[in-house]
């Protein structure tokens, strides 16, 4: 399964940004893009949410394609992101050996 989203990306000065960037240890830090909803929340702002729950596998804003074929059906329908804060997350699962194409 390959799983789309459309996530927030944190930065210097969001809220919570010192306490999460000393909980990682990682104070250099002035942007993440994660697969942790925390740090980078899943957005649903409506116009991702049409699209995605017209679709078969779709679960709290997580867009779930279960072929490489599927996924470039979709992709040239995702809409522009609303906000520059924006970005889409592509996982593929790991415990798979290979994705169906």
């Amino acid at each position: 399964m390959i799983w789309l989203s459309v996530r927030e990306i944190r930065k210097v000065g969001d809220p919570e940004w010192d306490d999460y960037i000393n909980f990682i240890g990682l104070p250099n830090l002035t942007e993440v893009r994660s697969l942790d909803s925390w740090c980078n929340p899943l957005i649903d702002d409506g116009s991702y949410t049409e699209l995605f729950s017209s679709c078969n596998h779709y679960s709290l804003n997580n867009l779930g394609l279960s072929s490489i074929n599927e996924l470039e059906l979709i992709i040239n329908q995702l809409p522009l992101l609303t906000s520059s804060k924006y970005y889409y997350l592509l996982i593929a699962d790991s415990s798979q050996q290979e994705i169906d194409r």
